[in-house]
C-alpha cells in the first residue's frame, strides 16, 4: 500500500513499519514559479534574491519530512542532462541574496512591493507557503501575502497565468529532458504559464530538435538546463519521495521513476518473494 504523505513520519518512527517501507524517488520538481510579466519579477536580481533566500535543506526537513529532498535544479535527478553542479547559481546564500536585492534597487527590502503567493488550501501547501513567507521576511526583509484557494481555482488561475508567485512544478511524462524544457520554458510553450522567454534557449531548443546524435542532443539539453538555472527561471526547492509498505516476504524491490500506484508498477527491474 502507498503511505499517504501525511503519515510518512508515523511510518518512519515505527520500528516495525519502517522495515516494511520502501522509498522511491519521484521524477517531480517543485518550487516557486515567477510570473515574468509582473514587475519586479522581470528583474533577474530580484529572482536571484528570492531563490537564494530559501534554505532548502530546512524546507525539506521541516515541511516535507519523509516525502521531499532538497534541490536547486529544475531537472529531476537521473534525467539525462541532469548535473547538480549546474545548479549552484541559486544555492541558499542569505548574504548573496541581500546583495542581489540591493542591486535590484531594494536595499534591505526597502520599496519592495508586496507580492502574493498563490497556493492550494491544504495543510501541506499552507505549511509550504508559511515557510517561504518567513524565509523572505527573515532573509530579505520583504513581505509577501498568501492566497490560499481551492484546487479548482488554483488550476484555473495557473492555467491563465493569473498569479504573481506560485508554488508548483512538473512531473515527467517520459524519461527525457525535452519533456522538461520546450513546452515549459520555450517562448510560447503550451505549459509556459509563467511566460518565460529567452532567445538563447529558443535557439538551443531548435538545434536539439534536429540533432540526430543523441550524445550531442543531451549535451544541448544540459546546456539549456544550466542556462535556465543561471537565468533563475524559478526558485526550485524539492524533489518528491514516495513511500510504499510491502509485506515482509517481498524483498529487493527496484522500481523506476514512472511508477505511480506502487513501486515496481512499470517495468519491474527486480523483485523477490521470500519463503515465510
Amino acid at each position: 500500500m502507498t503511505v499517504p504523505p501525511s503519515k510518512s513520519t508515523v511510518v518512519d518512527s515505527d520500528p516495525n513499519l519502517q522495515k516494511l517501507n520502501v522509498k522511491g524517488d519521484v521524477p517531480r520538481t517543485f518550487g516557486i514559479e515567477f510570473n515574468f510579466t509582473v514587475k519586479p519579477l522581470d528583474n533577474k536580481n530580484v529572482r536571484l534574491a528570492l531563490a537564494k533566500s530559501i534554505d532548502r535543506e530546512a524546507f525539506a526537513k521541516v515541511v516535507l519530512p519523509g516525502i521531499g529532498k532538497a534541490t536547486e535544479c529544475w531537472l529531476a535527478p537521473g534525467t539525462p542532462g541532469y548535473d547538480a553542479s549546474d545548479c549552484a547559481a541559486i544555492k541558499y546564500d542569505p548574504a548573496a541574496a541581500k546583495q542581489a536585492l540591493a542591486a535590484a534597487g531594494f536595499p534591505n527590502g526597502q520599496g519592495f512591493p508586496e507580492l502574493t503567493l498563490l497556493v492550494s488550501n491544504t495543510p501541506e501547501r499552507k505549511s509550504v507557503a508559511e515557510f517561504i513567507q518567513k524565509q523572505f521576511k527573515d532573509n530579505l526583509n520583504i513581505n509577501i501575502k498568501l492566497e490560499l484557494v481551492d484546487s479548482k481555482t488554483r488550476s484555473s488561475r495557473y492555467s491563465n497565468s493569473q498569479f504573481e508567485l506560485f508554488y508548483g512544478g512538473w512531473q515527467e511524462d517520459y524519461h527525457a529532458p525535452e519533456n522538461w524544457t520546450p513546452e515549459l520554458s520555450g517562448t510560447g510553450g503550451g505549459n509556459n504559464q509563467f511566460k518565460y522567454s529567452n532567445p538563447q534557449l529558443d535557439a538551443l531548443i531548435k538545434q536539439a530538435k534536429f540533432e540526430l546524435d543523441n550524445t550531442k542532443r543531451i549535451a544541448l539539453y544540459k546546456q539549456m538546463h544550466k542556462l535556465l538555472i543561471d537565468d533563475v527561471n524559478g526558485a526550485w526547492t524539492d524533489n518528491r519521495i514516495r513511500n510504499w509498505l510491502y509485506k515482509s516476504k517481498v524483498k529487493n524491490v527496484v522500481g523506476n521513476g514512472q511508477d505511480s500506484g506502487w513501486l515496481g508498477q512499470f517495468g519491474i527491474e527486480k523483485v523477490e518473494i521470500a519463503k515465510e
